[in-house]
């Protein structure tokens, strides 16, 4: 548990890995006092379901601001527009064996995010 709250840790893989492929994927830095955020995203680690995401230009509350006191990091990711549009894949293994696939879409107007577990895949050409 402790491993998967620290999502720059798996950042840092997945860059490796999409490196090794000739993949791109959005940049992601560890956040810093003074650090331009503008136009990106903000993300806590040891967070899910979207309970620390600060996304551009949204109004935020005070108590999900970064900290300079050493708690919890924060990640700076470019905004990805099209995971609004089209959702985010998450892919469960469990023993080395796949348990489960499920999709986190948006749900209606209010940034709220929910999750499916998914039956059927959509083609690259279909996410076009």
């Amino acid at each position: 548990m402790l491993k998967s709250g620290r999502k720059y840790d798996s950042v840092l893989l997945l860059d490796k890995i999409a490196a090794g492929m000739g993949t791109e994927r959005p940049k992601t830095e560890l956040w810093s006092v003074g650090m331009d955020v503008s136009g990106r995203v903000l993300k806590r680690e040891f967070s899910d379901a979207g309970a620390h995401v600060l996304l551009p230009g949204r109004k935020t509350r005070r108590d999900l601001m970064p900290s300079e006191d050493g708690g919890y990091r924060w990640l700076v990711q470019e905004y990805a527009p099209l995971l609004a549009s089209f959702g985010e894949w998450r892919v469960f293994f469990t023993g080395g064996r796949l348990t489960a696939t499920v999709l986190t879409t948006k749900k209606g107007g209010k940034g709220m995010w929910t999750f499916a577990h998914v039956h059927v895949m959509r083609s690259l050409t279909e996410l076009r």
